[in-house]
């Protein structure tokens, strides 16, 4: 087929990554951005000037693109907030355009079936960005379950810890909140920065090629020690319909960068970092290393649109498909009624901090107040981490624990 067009709604924010993206895909001669829709704002006049130049479209509204471009545009690349996910995919879909559309699919099960239903009856192709799907060494991961290298897969267990101030929380208007523009969205560590990593579990655990494992039952405690309406800290325990348990421990009340996923099967474990993935085989109880993966030279955010564009290229599935996509938004869904809403964490059990970047002209007073972070939070989660164990399993004393849903 003729080079791939692309049209993409916004260019703020997470806009931003993807724009890199397709750039780097037209030097490759992958694609071309043939349109854009910005908003009428002065401050994106800049945008809207260098893309004109460049011969690209542009527009102020996402309904005004699609009516103008249907039949010349081929992918809708979607990367607007959680809120909007649905209204900007079925849109798209029943426009006859294919859609990557940014995670997580949506912020709640009912919007994730109607994307799903657009995009079987439209015939359409909707693909998710959870980046780490596309890469390298995910997909050897997924491989090593699917051809049983190392046994059966009996279990997952993620830690991620990523430190966020207050800067974080004042990015955009949902940031931190439960709800927006009167539609659920469960903004927090889970369903948003560290969602790829819990997304990377449900692929992995599965052994059908190309599919994810589906949730059976979620276990969900939701805390925050910040000053925001939804969770900070997390954990979240999902059990798959082959009873394959999927434990995740996460928090943003920190001054901690690390993520680490292990995999542990019959005869031997895959420790996964953003960086490096180390193989091991078991022989009682000595272990080995027998590979150790990476993900290569090209940025994963990069890799999701080369998988969008030879899906459409060669009419097949993306590797991360909405029906794979959507158990994320299950257990989400299912975690906030497990947990019956978020528990904030009493002030004696967290501190202050101003070691995260501040904003020009905040006073040191009000420095040593930006950052709050819960007292012993790495200790206490690396530990809990070792044992398999939720937040209120290691008996934490701000911890209460939450019920089992069955889904």
């Amino acid at each position: 087929m003729d080079m791939i067009q692309i049209g993409i709604i916004g260019v703020s924010g997470h806009a931003k990554e993807h724009l890199r993206a397709i750039a780097y895909c037209e030097e490759q001669k992958l694609c071309r951005l043939a349109a854009a829709v910005i908003k009428p704002d002065a401050d994106y006049k800049e945008y809207a000037d260098g893309f004109r130049a460049k011969g690209v479209r542009v527009y102020r509204e996402y309904a005004e693109m699609f009516t103008a471009e249907r039949g010349t545009i081929d992918l809708i690349a979607i990367p607007t907030g959680i809120a909007f996910h649905e209204e900007h995919s079925v849109a798209a879909l029943e426009s006859g355009f294919n859609v990557l559309c940014e995670k997580p699919v949506a912020g709640t099960v009912a919007e994730a079936v109607h994307m799903k239903t657009a995009a079987e009856q439209t015939g359409k192709m909707l693909a998710i960005g959870y980046q780490y799907i596309s890469s390298p060494m995910v997909q050897r991961v997924k491989q090593y379950t699917v051809n049983g290298t190392l046994g059966r897969m009996l279990s997952a267990r993620t830690m991620a810890f990523g430190a966020r101030d207050a800067i974080y929380y004042t990015r955009n208007a949902w940031a931190g909140k439960l709800s927006h523009l009167g539609k659920t969205i469960y903004d927090s560590p889970i369903q948003n920065a560290f969602a790829h990593f819990l997304m990377n579990m449900l692929y992995v655990a599965s052994a059908v090629p190309g599919e994810g494992a589906r949730v059976a039952s979620v276990l969900m405690e939701n805390y925050h020690a910040k000053d925001i309406e939804s969770a900070d800290t997390q954990s979240l325990l999902v059990t798959t319909s082959e009873q394959i348990p999927l434990c995740f421990l996460a928090t943003h009340a920190c001054e901690h960068h690390e993520s680490v996923t292990e995999y542990h099967y019959e005869h031997g474990r895959i420790v996964w970092t953003p960086a490096r993935t180390d193989v091991y085989t078991r022989n009682g109880n000595e272990e080995k290393l027998v590979d150790t993966l990476d993900n290569g030279n090209i940025p994963i955010q990069t890799l999701v649109f080369i998988d969008a564009l030879n899906a459409i290229r060669n009419s097949c599935k993306p590797a991360c498909t909405i029906s794979t996509a959507m158990q994320q938004t299950i257990a989400i869904e299912h975690g906030f009624a497990s947990s019956g809403g978020v528990k904030a964490i009493d002030k004696k059990y967290t501190s202050q901090s101003h070691r995260l970047k501040r904003p020009e002209g905040l006073s040191d007073t009000d420095a040593a107040r930006y950052n709050t972070v819960i007292n012993d939070i790495v200790p206490a989660m690396k530990n809990a981490f070792a044992a398999d164990e939720t937040f209120s399993d290691a008996q934490l004393p701000w911890a209460v624990p939450g019920k089992v849903i069955s889904i």
